[in-house]
C-alpha cells in the first residue's frame, strides 16, 4: 500500500529516483524539467530546465558532490549543479533519446 505521495503537476513523469543519501527524490518530466523534492518536507527543493523543452528520461545524483545529470530525448546528457542550479554541461553524444545514465563512483566518468 501507498504510504505517501508527492504531487507532480507538470505532465508525465518518465523516471523517478532517489538521491544516494535518500534524502532527495527527483523526477524527469516530459515537459523538460529534472524537479528535486525533499522527501522529509515533499517541498520542491529545485527545478533544472532542458533549455530545448525535450523530455528527459533518465538522471543519476552524484554521491560525493553536488553535481546532476539527466538523459534528454534529443540525445544530449545535461548536468547541472545542485548548489546554484546552473547548467554546467551539455553533452551531445547520442543520436536519440538518452533512456539511462550514471556517474562513476569518482564522478569523473559518465
Amino acid at each position: 500500500s501507498m504510504k505517501e505521495s508527492i504531487p507532480i503537476d507538470k505532465g508525465p513523469v518518465w523516471k523517478c529516483g532517489f538521491s544516494p543519501d535518500g534524502t532527495r527524490l527527483f523526477a524527469c518530466c516530459a515537459n523538460g524539467e529534472l524537479r528535486q523534492y525533499d522527501v522529509h518536507s515533499r517541498a520542491l527543493r529545485r527545478s533544472y530546465r532542458h533549455g530545448t523543452g525535450g523530455g528527459l528520461f533518465s538522471f543519476a545524483a552524484s554521491s560525493f558532490n553536488d553535481l546532476v545529470v539527466a538523459g534528454a530525448n534529443d540525445g544530449k546528457l545535461l548536468l547541472w549543479d545542485q548548489k546554484t542550479g546552473k547548467l554546467k554541461r551539455q553533452i551531445r553524444q547520442h543520436e536519440k533519446t538518452v533512456f539511462g545514465c550514471c556517474m562513476g563512483r569518482t564522478n569523473t566518468k559518465l
